[in-house]
């Protein structure tokens, strides 16, 4: 039996690398998420992705969070590349 043909493009599978996919490695310090500590999370993203929008979905707050990318801190806004890897660091709040 002949399956029907289809005229929809097939999707990648979820966190599947594609072609002009981002991928970086995203590592949580100074007890955040203390499970994930010693064991960077790895995301394959779209091309133009920002920082701000990884915090969505991973679903943290860009307002309790201090990013760096690469070791430098960022802005929330900042667009990540293929390669890098964005460390993500608790705000210090007080009062």
């Amino acid at each position: 039996m002949e399956r029907p043909e289809t005229h929809e493009p097939a999707r990648p599978a979820a966190g599947a690398v594609t072609s002009g996919s981002v991928r970086i490695r995203v590592r949580y310090i100074f007890g955040l998420r203390e499970a994930d500590r010693d064991r960077p999370q790895r995301l394959n993203l779209p091309p133009g992705t920002t920082v701000f929008e990884v915090l969505r979905q991973l679903g943290l707050s860009a307002l309790e969070l201090l990013p760096a990318v690469n070791g430098e801190t960022v802005p929330d806004g900042a667009v990540l590349h293929d390669g890098d890897e964005l460390i993500l660091i608790p705000a210090i709040q007080g009062g």
